[in-house]
């Protein structure tokens, strides 16, 4: 947060500061000010290293042009996070003014004319003003730069003046844990004004032509379709489908008259299964926070050998330096082998595969009723994880993250045994918001099952769960155990070539306050310490102990325990 050529501070700016100059802000003028600038011309700071802009009776000297240029240069050296705070004449206040003829208020004012009319037009035109806001229209403004949570505020004596008839308002940028892929943002791009019209690009018209000729099939659906530019270069017997979140960029996509566009959310497709030959999801994933859950939807709706194309830039793009604004619209990275991973995970079978530019495009065969080697290793090692929890807080969120995408589900019994009741609320849940984790944790494919209560003993928590298991194995982990990919990977192909084995134990590594610190005892290599976690199932099992955890089969005596 610096301006050019100064070292590191934190900066507040005061815009229009005139003869009322702040202390402990940086006063901006045309003259007479701590910087001498024409701030329509640009804002001499980089971008991202504003912590404040605070601009009083200054905007409504602008026209609308200049104003919505003046505050993208506001938006692009704000930190992310940070807010602008904008008061300016109330055109809502003056009307009503004016309309209930109050002459208390037009004759006490220092503005000439013999009527309030003549004083209203005064203020609206005679004063260097421009353009005069009320909320809703300033609202508007902020948005279409690209502020978010914009809101009218209350006079605020320390910074404010001109309290009657102004309007104060605070806006901010958007912070670094906000996905700014809104609708409202993708708006403000789809308009044209801040980024111009990407699709109108002869690099990109040329990019479109490619992805076209690899869709196949009578009818093809573009998820987060944008303006509709992919779908114009398909023949015009294939039947177009685009969705998209934006309502601006649908109504650009409908005036090409190519096909059927909605406003929609590609998480939540209204169309039936084994509908489409093929689908796209060109320059989606980058933008997404759950990726793998669009792709989940995107097979649903694909009939099985149907074509799935996926492009994404192949390149570290989250830098908000190397956006306009000063914010990535891209929240994650991705690479050849993250696309072929989740095609793996998916079923979906690689056709082809190349560059175009900076980008990766990938021909996927949707391979619903075959069976791959990943589907046949999946079906036979269906693995059902059983957590019991009290106060999971914070180790549940990595110990869930860590198995999910290895589960066939997650059962989760959560609550207080009898004598436990201390440390949980009177109805035996949790005190530090671990249900509400639970319950918040995203879930695109369903797996995770929560059974609430007040338990006698453990144990009695773990045949609960088994009442609900579906899987091949049942594997029991606590809240705060983290679980590598690679080795439960391993152990799902070990379950695959050796289906004779029925329980399976593990050397934990121990950490003691940290990751820093691993505590290592002999004892632990003994068998009688070992991790009894993983047992085959077949349905009827009970677990006879918690400690150690002792699950027998029906009608057998045999306890795999040891």
């Amino acid at each position: 947060m610096r301006r050019k050529g100064t070292q590191k501070q934190t900066l507040k700016l005061n815009i229009g500061s005139g003869e009322a100059p702040k202390e402990g802000f940086i006063n901006i003028d045309r003259n007479n000010a701590d910087v001498n600038v024409d701030v329509r011309n640009g804002l001499p700071f980089e971008t991202n290293s504003v912590d404040f802009v605070y601009s009083s009776h200054f905007l409504e000297h602008l026209s609308h042009d200049e104003a919505w240029r003046f505050l993208n240069e506001v938006f692009r050296v704000l930190r992310r996070g940070a807010k602008v705070r904008l008061s300016t004449p109330d055109l809502a206040a003056f009307a009503a003014k004016y309309i209930a003829r109050d002459s208390s208020f037009w004759d006490g004012q220092r503005w000439p004319g013999q009527t309030p009319a003549d004083q209203f037009n005064f203020v609206l035109r005679q004063m260097g003003h421009l353009y005069i806001y009320d909320f809703q229209s300033l609202e508007s403004l902020l948005k279409s730069v690209g502020f978010t949570r914009v809101r009218q505020v209350s006079f605020e004596a320390s910074l404010d003046n001109r309290r009657e008839v102004s309007l104060f308002v605070e806006a901010e940028k958007f912070s670094t844990d906000q996905n700014p892929n809104t609708p409202d943002y993708m708006d403000v791009m789809w308009a044209g004004k801040k980024f111009g019209v990407i699709s109108e690009q002869p690099e990109r018209i040329r990019f479109y032509k490619q992805v076209a000729s690899m869709c196949r099939g009578p009818n093809v659906l573009d998820l987060g379709c944008g303006d509709g530019a992919l779908l114009s270069y398909l023949p015009d017997n294939v039947q177009k489908h685009g969705i998209d979140f934006s309502t601006v960029a649908i109504e650009r996509a409908r005036k090409r008259n190519v096909g059927h566009f909605e406003v929609g959310d590609i998480h939540n497709l209204t169309y039936d299964p084994d509908t489409f030959h093929t689908v796209v999801v060109m320059e989606v994933l980058e933008h997404v926070d759950d990726a793998d859950a669009v792709i989940l939807e995107a097979v649903r709706v694909m009939k099985n050998e149907a074509r799935l194309i996926i492009t994404v830039p192949d390149q570290e793009c989250i830098s908000d330096d190397k956006w306009p604004g000063g914010v990535s619209l891209h929240v994650s990275n991705w690479s050849e082998k993250k696309v072929r991973d989740l095609a793996c995970h998916r079923n979906l079978r690689m056709e082809k595969m190349l560059k175009f530019g900076p980008n990766l495009v990938f021909a996927l065969a949707c391979c619903k009723h075959s069976v791959s080697a990943r589907d046949n290793v999946d079906r036979k090692t269906r693995i059902s994880f059983i957590m019991i929890v009290l106060n999971g807080i914070p180790f549940i969120e990595y110990s869930l993250k860590s198995i999910y995408e290895f589960a066939h589900e997650v059962i989760i019994v959560e609550g207080a045994v009898e004598k436990c009741m201390f440390a949980a609320n009177p109805d035996g849940s949790s005190k530090d918001g671990t249900v509400e984790f639970i319950k918040s944790f995203p879930d695109p494919q369903r797996k995770i099952k929560i059974v609430q209560g007040r338990w006698p003993e453990k144990r009695e928590m773990q045949n609960e769960a088994l009442r609900h298991v579906t899987g091949d194995y049942v594997w029991l982990i606590d809240s705060d155990e983290v679980y590598k990919p690679e080795h439960l990977t391993e152990i799902k192909r070990i379950l695959t070539n050796d289906p004779s084995i029925t329980q399976v134990n593990f050397i934990p590594d121990n950490f003691w306050k940290g990751l820093d610190y691993i505590f290592v005892s002999d004892r632990f290599f003994e068998p009688a310490c070992h991790y009894r976690r993983l047992f085959k199932y077949v349905p009827g099992a009970v677990f006879t102990s918690h400690r150690p955890p002792t699950m027998t089969w029906p009608g057998s005596v045999l306890s795999f325990s040891t």
